[in-house]
């Protein structure tokens, strides 16, 4: 049988919310599991800055329940205190970074070792503090302002961190350091990460699976495994791009280096030991992350980690308990060249 010990951070159960007559938001179930980093995606008005701000306890659902596991049992200042939300249109206080940045601690009473955890909140960012540390609000560049108030969640050592459009209005070079922080956070604190953004590339690049909304309602996944290379030729008119820690994954001839391919859940096998003699040309070493039953349906989502990267696989609940699969336990993917199509 499946193991049933849930992993689960979020669990949004019925949720609805509307702030007109002409917008309501309707979620009847989303879990977002621990550690994990969920990208959602939509057009401007789809409800993804309300789901944020419910997300982060900041309002209150008309219906419907919101719950983080452990629970808080009610203490609202407790679930701030765990779960922090850096909004789109961030604003600085009219101070020094280092400031900023202390901030919430300071209004928390906690300033134990403060110079050291500013500093270390604004190395985090990317932010030398040597160089910004004593830098005003009105000396920074977009990019480096949006870095700040990120510095000034992370100090707070949130269990969740929730963005929105963390690289809307900046710079290339900014949002690619933005994306170097945020899979920091994954690989070093197993931190939870929500993030919304218009740029579909980049957010697939941060999360580990993006949900689409429009109209208030979430209206699927995007594609679960995106393979963004950077793709070389490879032996029998093959290519083939590295997994960091993992080998490297074969795929047929791209339109460009640069492509992105598209590998569906359910085109992967998972197996419980090496395979020989197949002729499947992918093989990949890796650990169970997490499983979802797919609501309403005989399906499990499986995460599995292999080196750097995160798959979803696809399978029935009959073989999950067949191959004996839960989280913890080392499996195979086996996935054909030819199941990766280009985007």
């Amino acid at each position: 049988m499946i193991n049933e010990t849930t992993t689960e951070h979020f669990i949004v159960r019925d949720l609805e919310y509307a702030y007109s007559r002409n917008f309501r938001l309707q979620v009847p179930h989303l879990a977002v599991h621990r550690g994990q980093s969920l990208g959602i995606s939509g057009p401007n008005g789809c409800g993804k800055s309300t789901l944020l701000r419910l997300l982060a306890f900041l309002e209150t659902p008309r219906a419907g329940s919101i719950e983080l596991v452990p629970a808080a049992g009610g203490d609202t200042k407790r679930l701030h205190h765990r779960v922090t939300l850096l909004l789109q249109d961030h604003y600085l206080l009219k101070r020094s970074v280092f400031e900023n940045v202390a901030y919430g601690l300071r209004i928390r009473g906690d300033r134990e070792n403060l110079r050291d955890r500013v500093f270390r909140a604004l190395q985090d960012s990317g932010l030398p503090p040597e160089q910004f540390a004593g830098r005003k609000w009105y000396e920074l560049s977009g990019g480096e302002a949006r870095r700040v108030s990120l510095a000034s969640r992370l100090i707070l050592k949130p269990e969740a961190l929730l963005l929105d459009e963390p690289v809307a209005n900046i710079d290339r070079e900014s949002a690619l350091l933005v994306k170097d922080i945020i899979n920091t956070l994954k690989e070093r604190d197993n931190m939870t990460l929500i993030i919304s953004s218009h740029d579909q590339t980049w957010l697939g690049s941060v999360t580990d699976s993006i949900i689409q909304m429009r109209d208030g309602k979430i209206t699927g996944f995007l594609y679960e495994n995106t393979l963004r290379g950077p793709w070389q030729p490879d032996i029998d008119g093959l290519w083939s791009m590295e997994v960091p820690g993992n080998g490297r994954i074969i795929a047929p001839q791209p339109p460009s280096p640069g492509s992105q391919g598209i590998l569906d859940p359910a085109h992967i096998i998972i197996a419980t030991m090496e395979q020989a003699g197949m002729s499947a040309q992918n093989m990949l070493r890796g650990t169970v992350a997490s499983m979802e039953q797919v609501r309403d349906s005989d399906t499990i989502s499986v995460k599995v980690k292999t080196g750097a990267m995160t798959f979803t696989c696809s399978v029935t609940r009959h073989a999950a308990e067949n191959l004996q699969i839960i989280p913890g336990k080392t499996v195979w993917l086996i996935f054909k060249a030819s199941s990766i199509r280009w985007e």
